[in-house]
């Protein structure tokens, strides 16, 4: 696993990683499972194995795997941005960023986050959206009225 040339869901993980001992993830660190960025949630080990469930920071869903004391794991690179809401095109949100450049490229939330930003943004109130960024993936997770 020093190599991070493997494939995680058809892509190279090149730059969007880093390699750690599975002995040094603890609670709440991020890690790839599955092949998707997760935020630890549980974690178990019985002398030379590691049980981990962590929960994957975009879509939510759960992954589980066993691991051998000695291995090595990837570890997501996750940034976090707010952006101001302009508005909504084709199923995507308009995003403008304190950087002064627009970001057209991150979906609308298929759950109550996305519905209710709509709702707010119909009747009229200003949001800042806090997008969350792994492995070449950007996901709206939350919002706050201005």
């Amino acid at each position: 696993m020093d190599d991070k040339s493997d494939l995680v869901q058809g892509r190279e993980l090149g730059d969007s990683v880093t390699i750690a001992p599975i002995t040094s993830i603890n609670q709440n660190d991020y890690i790839v499972l599955g092949g998707r960025p997760c935020t630890v949630v549980e974690f178990y080990s019985d002398g030379m194995m590691i049980d981990l469930v962590g929960r994957d920071i975009m879509s939510g869903r759960t992954y589980e795997d066993r691991f051998n004391a000695t291995q090595s794991v990837y570890v997501p690179f996750v940034k976090t941005d707010e952006y101001q809401l302009i508005g909504f095109n084709d199923g995507y949100l308009s995003l403008h960023g304190n950087n002064g450049m627009d970001k057209n490229d991150v979906r609308i939330p298929h759950n109550e986050v996305g519905r209710e930003m709509e709702r707010k943004y119909d009747n009229g109130e200003d949001l800042v959206v806090t997008v969350i960024s792994a492995l070449g993936e950007d996901e709206a997770v939350r919002f706050r009225s201005v």
